[in-house]
């Protein structure tokens, strides 16, 4: 079976799927240039090598959940509700780790 042989139905698929791919290979080429980057940056720096991996780590993590809503997306997901959960559970978060994050700031001055 051929590509002109394909319905409508089956096109549309196989465009989702080229779009998923395409988005995938981007996010983690993105996520590469972003670790690298930063690894560059922290040459320059002092800070502590721990810390520095730690940034990169969580830089890699949040361009794969931002990938993660492009593919979704792609896919034809409504991301409203699901954007507005995380924004929710983000303040709830940020609320119950505030001592936590100024101990650990304060920590790293001293």
């Amino acid at each position: 079976m051929s590509i002109a042989q394909l319905n409508s139905e089956q096109v549309g698929m196989l465009m989702a799927v080229v779009k998923v791919v395409i988005a995938l290979a981007a996010t983690f080429m993105v996520a590469k240039i972003v670790s690298k980057v930063l690894g560059k940056v922290f040459e320059k720096t002092t800070f502590p090598e721990g810390i520095e991996r730690g940034i990169v780590r969580v830089s890699k993590y949040v361009v794969y959940v931002i990938g993660l809503f492009v593919v979704v997306g792609v896919l034809g997901v409504d991301l409203t509700s699901l954007l507005l959960g995380l924004g929710v559970f983000n303040i709830a978060i940020s609320f119950a780790t505030s001592n936590i994050i100024q101990n650990l700031v304060s920590g790293l001055e001293g």
